[in-house]
C-alpha cells in the first residue's frame, strides 16, 4: 500500500480552475462522497463564504452544481458557513473517484489557504493519479509513505464504507454461487443507493483481490 499527500499553495491554485473557489470561499471542505453519476460526483461539503459571497457565486463556478442544503439546515447566508450537497465534475475529482485501485481520503479542504488531499491505494494506481495530477493541476509538493500499511493488513486499504459493504454483501449471500441476492435487493437491505453500493463493492473487491495475491503487488 502507498499513501500520498498532495499539497497546492494558494498562489498555485490562484492560477487554476480552482481560483473560483478561492475567490468565493474561505474554505470548502469535502466531508464525504455520496454518489457518482454521469453528471459528476455528489459531495457533502462544509463551506465558509468570504464576505459578500454566497451560494449563487459558488453555483456560478463551471464545474460545480449546488444541489441542496444538508437537511434540516438551510443554505448559509452570504458571508456565512454551513453544510451543502454539491455535484463536482472537475476532471481531477472525477478521475480520482473512478479509479478502482485508489481512495481519496476525506475530509479534505481547499480555499484561500490552498489545498491538501491524501490518496491511498496500490502503488500503480497512486502513480497513475500523481501523473494525472501533474498534467491537470501540478501540485507544489508530494509526500509519499509506503510499507507500514502492508504490515498492518487489509483493514488499512479499505474505507469504513467499503469494509461495511463487503460485510453486508457476504452476510446476504452476494458472493455465493449462485448469488442469493441481487444488487437491487442488497441496496434495499442496506438502505444504500444501488449505484453507490455497487461502487463500494467494485472498489473493495478489486483492491482486496490484488492484496490477497501478494503484498508485493500492493
Amino acid at each position: 500500500m502507498r499513501e500520498v499527500r498532495l499539497t497546492w499553495s494558494p498562489e498555485n491554485l490562484a492560477e487554476t480552475e480552482f481560483a473560483g473557489i478561492c475567490q468565493t470561499c474561505e474554505y470548502l471542505e469535502v466531508l464525504g462522497h455520496l454518489d457518482i453519476s454521469d453528471d459528476g460526483i455528489r459531495q457533502l461539503v462544509k463551506v465558509e463564504f468570504i464576505d459578500g459571497k454566497g451560494i449563487d457565486d459558488l453555483g456560478a463556478i463551471d464545474y460545480i452544481t449546488v444541489e441542496s442544503p444538508l437537511p434540516p439546515h438551510q443554505y448559509p447566508d452570504v458571508g456565512g458557513e454551513g453544510y451543502i450537497v454539491i455535484t463536482n465534475n472537475h476532471p481531477l475529482s472525477t478521475n480520482a473517484i473512478l479509479m478502482h485501485d485508489i481512495t481519496v481520503l476525506p475530509p479534505y479542504r481547499l480555499g484561500r489557504e490552498g489545498m491538501v488531499i491524501n490518496v491511498r491505494g496500490l502503488p500503480s494506481g497512486v502513480s497513475t493519479f500523481v501523473k494525472l495530477a501533474r498534467e491537470i493541476l501540478p501540485p507544489d509538493s508530494i509526500a509519499v509513505t509506503a510499507g507500514k500499511e502492508v504490515e498492518e493488513g487489509l483493514a488499512n486499504i479499505l474505507t469504513d464504507k467499503q469494509r461495511q459493504a463487503l460485510k453486508d454483501a457476504v452476510a446476504a449471500g452476494w458472493f455465493e454461487i449462485p448469488r442469493r441476492v441481487s444488487l437491487k435487493e442488497l441496496s434495499e437491505l442496506t438502505e444504500i443507493s444501488k449505484s453507490t453500493l455497487g461502487e463500494h463493492l467494485e472498489k473493495a473487491t478489486s483492491v482486496t483481490m490484488k492484496w490477497l495475491v501478494g503484498s508485493q503487488q500492493v
